[in-house]
């Protein structure tokens, strides 16, 4: 912004997740969880969206 004098420009909620990739993102994720002593058992969700909303 400062270096070439541009408006700020919010990137959105979703930025670093898009920019990474949903797949990189959740190995992310559940590597974190395995990190703080979790098993993770991953399902995708059933009668949902890819993005996670309702039909």
């Amino acid at each position: 912004m400062l270096r070439h004098d541009v408006p700020y420009q919010d990137l959105g909620p979703d930025h670093f997740t898009e920019r990474l990739g949903r797949a990189r993102h959740t190995r992310r994720l559940v590597a974190q969880l395995a990190a703080l002593g979790y098993d993770v058992d991953l399902r995708e969700k059933t009668g949902t969206t890819p993005t996670g909303s309702p039909l």
